[in-house]
Order: structure tokens, then C-alpha cells, then sequence
């Protein structure tokens, strides 16, 4: 309270709270970052700057830190220099990433932001958290060969002891007629004679099957499926990933299981006939470690 002049009491205004001027101009300053380095068609020069903003924004920077990871794997050797100083400022490094991040060589430096993103927990917070940038960077980051444009491997085709074992008749040669007509036609119908060894027909109309059986009551005659599935069978198709999955499954792994993701990939797990998990990434077995994922991911228990 203070005295006017003439003796009246006055009150005073409460001091406003003092505002951080750069508060707003630093926000504005990241949205407009992150808006040029999301547009894969801005200039060079554009993306410079973009990236010069984040680096002086430092830990303001953060929710950039996918889109900066991205812009290592540009051709421009100037704005890679400038993510690799951004990123020091975001998330700590060891030398071994900053060696590899800074190689010249594309596939080193592809396997070091590969590393990043299975093992640096910034970085699995972005992801999880949804942070911009990650759809970019999981294209970049693909593994080449023949997984390609987001399609898992998956192969049906039974190796020849489950094919042997799986078979509706006890003869098992290799040179038999009905086995070599089996062999040939999985997931087709045969008719066969058990004595004489002699296929009758092999369709995949089973009531076709059945017209061909030219005497019905005759013992010795057989009608069933042969193991395994027809090639053009939408079984040995491509299953697409889901958004949130990464071509790598080890990167997803390390997204549910985080600290504890290497433990479960080298442990034998019955689910997969006592095989780890780390040794199913890359073969046709993967899809199983897959669908044991998604089962976690959506609630169900591994």
C-alpha cells in the first residue's frame, strides 16, 4: 500500500510475473524448423538453416530429434556436419556413434543411425511418443534385399522332413509315384491306390476328386490332401507391416522389450521351438516372432 498526496490510501498493482522473452520466439522458431525438414522437396539452403536453428535451440530442439536423425542420410556433406552437432546437443553419444554418424561411407553410417534407433532410449521415446519424423526415418533406414516396401518374408514351402512326416500314406519314398505326385502338387487333391501305388487323379476340386474314384467301395483306394499349401496360395503372399512396425524386427523389439529387449532375444523361447528370437530376424521364420509381437503389442501375453 502506498499514500497518495493528498493522504488517501492507494493499492498497488501486483507485479506480473516477468515472461522469458525468447519463450515463444524459440517455439515458433522449432515449429518452422521442423516444418522445412519435413518437406522432403524444400531447397538445400532451406533445410541449412532449419537445421542451424535446431542446433541453437539445443535441448528446446528435442522433439526434432527423429527429423534431425533423418537428415544425417542426406547427400549434403554440410547439413550431415550440422545434424551430427545437433544431435550431440540432443542426446548423448558415444564415439563410436559419432565415428560412425560422421563416415562418409553410407553403410556404416546407415548401420550407426540404425544402432541409434534400437538402442538410445531419446530416441525410443520419439518414436513411442510419436514425434515427427519417424515414418521418414524408417523409410531411410530400410534393409535392403527382398524385404522391400514394407513386406515382411514369409515362406510356406515345406522342408522335406515335414513334408515326409506330414503324409497320408506310410510310405514314405522319395521315388514313390504318390509322394512325387504330392511333392508336386501341395495342397491339391490326390486319389491313389495303396496297393498299386497308381494316382488316379490330382485336383483342387474336391468334388471333382470324388467323380474320379471309378469304384468307391474298393479298399485300397484313397482320396486326401497333399501336405502344404498351393503355390498361388494367398498364404505365401506378403504380409504388409503395420505402421508403427519397423523393417528391422530387432528395432521393435527393443520399442516393447526396451532395456530388457536383449534378454529376451537370446533367451531359447519355447514359442519358437526353443530357438531365440534373435536368430529368427531375417528368415522365413521371422513372421512368427512377428505375430508374437503384435500379440504383446495389442494386449495379449508372450
Amino acid at each position: 500500500m502506498i499514500r497518495h498526496p493528498s493522504g488517501a490510501a492507494r493499492m498497488t498493482r501486483k507485479n506480473k510475473p516477468t515472461v522469458e522473452p525468447n519463450l515463444s520466439s524459440s517455439k515458433a522458431k522449432l515449429i518452422e524448423a521442423m516444418k522445412v525438414l519435413r518437406q522432403n522437396w524444400a531447397a538445400q539452403v532451406e533445410r541449412h538453416k532449419a537445421l542451424l536453428t535446431l542446433r541453437d535451440l539445443s535441448d528446446k530442439a528435442k522433439p526434432a530429434l527423429l527429423l534431425v536423425l533423418a537428415a544425417l542420410l542426406e547427400n549434403d556433406d554440410g547439413n550431415r556436419f550440422r545434424a551430427i552437432q545437433t544431435l550431440e546437443k540432443m542426446c548423448p553419444l558415444r564415439n563410436e556413434d559419432l565415428r560412425g554418424l560422421s563416415s562418409l561411407d553410407d553403410k556404416v553410417r546407415l548401420e550407426a543411425i540404425r544402432h541409434l534407433v534400437r538402442m538410445s532410449p531419446d530416441v525410443q521415446a520419439a518414436r513411442v511418443t510419436g514425434k515427427p519424423g519417424w515414418r521418414t526415418l524408417r523409410e531411410l533406414i530400410r534393409k535392403p534385399g527382398p524385404t522391400k516396401e514394407g513386406q515382411m518374408p514369409r515362406s510356406h514351402t515345406l522342408d522335406e522332413a515335414t513334408f515326409l512326416e506330414a503324409l497320408p500314406t506310410p510310405i514314405r519314398e522319395p521315388n514313390d509315384p504318390v509322394v512325387k505326385a504330392m511333392r508336386a502338387n501341395p495342397g491339391r487333391w490326390v486319389v491313389w491306390n495303396e496297393v498299386t501305388r497308381e494316382v488316379v487323379i490330382v485336383t483342387d476340386d474336391f468334388n471333382l476328386a470324388l467323380i474320379h474314384v471309378p469304384l468307391p467301395e474298393d479298399p485300397n483306394l484313397r482320396l486326401d490332401m497333399a501336405p502344404g499349401f498351393p503355390p498361388e496360395a494367398a498364404i505365401h503372399g506378403p504380409r504388409k507391416l503395420l505402421p508403427w512396425e519397423s523393417t528391422d524386427v530387432i528395432d521393435d523389439v527393443h520399442l516393447l522389450w526396451g532395456g530388457s529387449a536383449d534378454a529376451f532375444l537370446d533367451c531359447p523361447n519355447p514359442h519358437f521351438g526353443g530357438r531365440k528370437p534373435r536368430d529368427l530376424a531375417g528368415t522365413d521364420d521371422e513372421v512368427f516372432l512377428r505375430d508374437m509381437l503384435r500379440a504383446v503389442r495389442y494386449g495379449a501375453t508372450s
